[in-house]
């Protein structure tokens, strides 16, 4: 039968097939459902979701078909088409992904390739992740013919750029998140010399599981290209998120008024600066914000310009949209001996919006926000007023003061900081009418407390030795604490019945009950008539609130970058966590600096041998949180860095040596990372008994196994093959194991294409090494015993797998990331579906095969027949000398000149010529249209 009839006669038989399924099938159904969804061919295609009107031409299979449809479904999933899923939507990330790529099984195929065999994609010179100064040394060793000496050149200038950021004075830090274990950190650096330079870096916490950090979580130090004037800045300068930019921010004072010299017409002014960092790590000229002076006394921010001991903070509040900016001074005395010393802070304090307006709050913190010290946020204006007639005196007891007035509602706030927090619920205050007991003349009065008193929970969050409760303010008020009332720990606030204001509550610092699982505060509020006779005192108003404090150790609390001197390594700055991940895994601290930059520049002066070997690696630095010394840092904030000196660089180095035929010399900076003659290695000394030298391997972070925590996280970087395998470091042992024997099979190659027996013998005993280290062939034969099964067999066949449970059982931090578990482990988790042959693998056995196929037959290394002198004719000497005064190994420079030419028939000769004089006119050609755009541009 013809094709064409054939074709017709099916087309036929799908027509009547629709029509019955439409006209038949589909009413007697007995769905009303079906009925009324499924009554035309678009019905049917959207209904079966395989199109009933296609013709005989489309070829397809069950198993095509049924991919084909199962990507239509998801498909219309994301585009919201599919019934059912209108109000049911799929995760950002899932359907991200999905449109990205998994939508097409061959994008969906590469990737499970990619993540699950690395190693053949793995090029040092295309990795994502070179910071900077990496590149600078790829662009050295770019502008010379690499040797020994050109390589050493290029390290010590990388290592001398990485002595600027490796012991950065690290001022302040930034968490853009309401999570520590999930946020990005962002870190403000100064150099320790002049002038100041200031860095930048952030920190991807997400990418920390299980103690287990991967090298893409840090950034590298960006240089921060503004203007500041080191000598001029008051308080810490900060980094801060906001808008969906970095932003830094700081105060500087300088001199204003009139330029006569005369210094009595002079006054100080304090200005916040705001700068940006674009999308190209490049910073926005600074931005002057606002301004005060103190050309005017007796303002609230007198003491900005007298105290020496400032502070600042830029907190960004996400429910309000407003960045605060302040300036603030600490404890303070009252200059006057007569007054009362007061406890209080000054502030200058800006809130920006969205829209970049500005303005000065006055005396008042504001809600929900976050700061890098509790202690640093009360912002309250203290100082000494007159008392009128009639007054609210509000008494606190256990250095507690607060601000209560009648009749208003006092709200709490929760504010989220470094150090913890405290949320205080809503009170509502009233009048009770209790007697007095006595009245001492003063302002003092002693008081019946009731029986029963209003009592207010309050959490507070573990946080070390401060918490504190801070309210607005936003009346003029004045604070009486007397010194003796003081060291009683008790405080009194003094404000007009008619005024309207919130409450503050005072810090507390250091006090023993903080360690205390739960404690009560009371508060006193209650009217003084202080200008008439005593008997007044009988109709006081009093009540008594009492604030039950109980800890809660969740972790909210963000982490605080901190210091501890060691007097023999120096000392070591690290961030410091306060809390555990969700699976009661405790936060391992992270180290911020390196203090062994000098001693890696000395070694490098000697040689590259005294820098890159396994005693370097294990150069101690000081303990963080104890006294023990530990090796270098692999997974501190400079890793990165640790990685690209001990192993990116020297894999680089011998990468480009293969490139350009230097095998010899390639293959001696591959046995910087991995020598297959290294065994028995000497491991008696003290530091190497605990952290021995293995066999083959020299690099400390190839052979220190990371947890299967971490492996699954390098899922969700499918792109990334270095990221897969800085994660699961045996990927990157396979991927240098394979470079070592493609340079040794090229050297191979090389020998043999001399043409002489010296060569080929040479070239035999290559590939006789290269076979030792591939080893046998693993050959197997594949029979197909597969049986058809439905998707809930395989779901039920995974849930039963034997070796899954037990992988998963040691694994038990292993994280569940929505969308983001790595593509590969769908394949491998079931016994019914296996992982793809590595075809590149199994190339280097083939391609060893032909190579001694054909060196036993007398063939070239293509597979024609070859002729080979008995012996070799000598190297002219002076070809000799002059290749040792330029370098390089004398065997390749011979080589040209040793192999032998055979002859060509002049018909190949004459298409080779054509084609060069070809190639030569078309050079001509493009040259000279290259001229013309010249002339015709001006």
């Amino acid at each position: 039968m013809s094709i064409d009839i054939a074709a017709s006669l099916n087309e036929r038989q799908r027509d009547a097939l629709l029509s019955y399924y439409l006209g038949q099938y589909v009413p007697a159904s007995g769905n009303d459902d079906l009925v009324n969804l499924v009554q035309t061919p678009e019905d049917v295609y959207e209904y079966l979701l395989i199109d009933p009107l296609v013709s005989n031409a489309v070829p397809t299979s069950r198993v095509a078909q049924a991919m084909s449809s199962i990507q239509q479904y998801i498909n219309g999933i994301t585009m919201n088409m599919e019934p059912g899923y209108q109000t049911q939507y799929l995760d950002q990330e899932n359907i991200t992904s999905w449109k990205e790529g998994l939508s097409q099984y061959d994008i969906w195929a590469g990737e499970v390739e990619l993540d699950t065999y690395p190693e053949n994609y793995i090029d040092p010179t295309l990795r994502q992740s070179q910071t900077a100064y990496f590149k600078d040394l790829i662009t050295d060793l770019n502008q010379n013919t690499i040797n020994s000496d050109t390589a050493q050149q290029a390290v010590m200038n990388y290592l001398n750029k990485f002595e600027q950021v490796a012991n950065l004075t690290i001022v302040s830090g930034y968490l853009d998140s309401t999570d520590q274990t999930e946020g990005i950190y962002y870190f403000l650096g100064k150099s320790t010399t002049s002038p100041v330079q200031y860095y930048w870096r952030s920190f991807d916490m997400s990418k920390n599981v299980d103690n287990v950090v991967s090298t893409s979580a840090w950034s590298e130090w960006y240089p921060m290209n503004t203007t500041i004037a080191e000598d001029n800045i008051q308080g810490i300068p900060r980094l801060v998120y906001f808008n969906n930019r970095l932003y830094f921010l700081w105060f500087e004072k300088n001199k204003g008024g009139n330029a006569t010299g005369d210094e009595s017409n002079t006054y100080d002014i304090i200005t916040a600066f705001s700068s940006y960092c674009d999308f190209n790590n490049n910073w926005a000229a600074p931005t002057a914000v606002m301004k005060i002076d103190n050309g005017k006394k007796g303002g609230y921010t007198d003491q900005l310009f007298e105290s020496l001991n400032l502070n600042t903070l830029a907190i960004y509040n996400q429910t309000q949209n407003i960045l605060t900016v302040s300036l603030y001074s600490g404890d303070l005395d009252s200059e006057d001996e007569n007054s009362v010393k007061l406890m209080g802070y000054h502030d200058f304090t800006i809130n920006i919006d969205y829209w970049s307006k500005t303005q000065q709050v006055e005396a008042k913190s504001a809600d929900g926000i976050s700061i890098s010290q509790i202690s640093e946020l009360l912002f309250q204006y203290l100082q000494n007023g007159e008392r009128p007639g009639k007054q609210k005196i509000i008494q606190s007891v256990a250095s507690v003061g607060a601000f209560i007035p009648s009749g208003i509602q006092l709200s709490g706030a929760e504010h989220d900081n470094f150090n913890g927090q405290i949320s205080l619920p809503t009170l509502n205050l009233s009048n009770v009418r209790c007697e007095v007991d006595s009245y001492d003349g003063g302002l003092k009065i002693h008081v019946s407390i009731p029986e029963t008193v209003d009592t207010r929970d309050v959490t507070v969050t573990d946080s070390g030795t401060w918490f504190f409760m801070a309210f607005c303010s936003d009346s003029p008020a004045s604070w009486v604490n007397g010194e003796e009332r003081y060291r009683e720990q008790e405080s009194e606030f003094i404000a007009n019945p008619s005024e309207n204001f919130n409450v503050s509550v005072q810090v507390m610092h250091n006090d023993e009950r903080l360690s205390m699982d739960s404690f009560s505060i009371y508060l006193s509020f209650g009217y003084l008539w202080n200008n008439g006779p005593n008997p007044a005192m009988e109709n006081s108003v009093y009540q008594e609130y009492v604030l039950t404090f109980t800890k809660d150790l969740g972790t909210t609390v963000a982490p605080m970058i901190t210091n501890r001197n060691d007097s023999l390594y120096g000392e070591v700055i690290f961030l410091q966590f306060t809390g555990d991940f969700a699976n009661d895994t405790s936060i391992s601290p992270v180290r911020l600096n390196t203090l062994f930059s000098k001693e890696l520049i000395n070694k490098a002066n000697v040689s590259i041998n005294d820098l890159i070997n396994w005693d370097t690696q294990l150069t101690l630095e000081p303990g963080m949180t104890n006294d023990t010394a530990v090796p270098m840092d692999f997974s501190g904030a400079n890793g990165i860095y640790f990685w690209e000196l001990f192993f990116y660089m020297p894999y680089l180095v011998a990468w480009r040596l293969s490139q350009e035929a230097e095998y010899s010399d390639a293959l001696s900076w591959y046995n910087y990372i991995f020598d297959p003659a290294a065994r028995g290695r000497d491991n008696s000394s003290d530091i190497r008994t605990q952290y021995p030298e293995p066999d083959y391997w020299s690099v400390r972070p190839l052979v220190e196994s990371a947890s299967s925590a971490a492996q699954a996280t390098a899922g969700w970087l499918t792109t990334d093959p270095d990221a897969i395998a800085s994660a699961w470091p045996v990927h990157y042992q396979k991927a240098v194991f394979m470079a070592y024997v493609s340079t040794l099979m090229a050297a191979a190659d090389a020998s043999y294409r001399l043409l002489t027996n010296d060569g080929l013998s040479l070239a035999r005993l290559q590939y006789g090494q290269v076979k030792d280290l591939l080893g046998i062939c693993p050959d197997s034969l594949i029979v197909n015993h597969w049986a058809p099964e439905t998707l809930e067999e395989l779901a039920e066949s995974a849930e039963s797998n034997v070796a899954l449970l037990s992988y998963e059982q040691q694994a038990p931090a292993m994280p569940a990331f929505a969308g983001k578990l790595c593509v590969a482990a769908d394949v491998i988790t079931s016994d019914s579906f296996m992982a793809p042959v590595n075809s590149q693998l199994l190339g280097y056995w083939n391609t060893l095969d032909s190579r001694l196929y054909n060196l036993r037959h007398q063939l070239t290394i293509d597979g024609l027949p070859m002729t080979v002198p008995m012996y070799a004719p000598p190297v002219n000497p002076t070809v000799l000398m002059e290749q040792s005064v330029q370098g390089g190994s004398l065997i390749s420079a011979s080589s040209g000149m040793t192999a032998t030419i055979p002859p060509y028939r002049f018909s190949t000769m004459l298409q080779s010529a054509r084609f060069a004089v070809s190639t030569l006119s078309q050079f001509g050609q493009t040259l000279l249209s290259y001229y013309e755009r010249k002339d015709a541009a001006g």
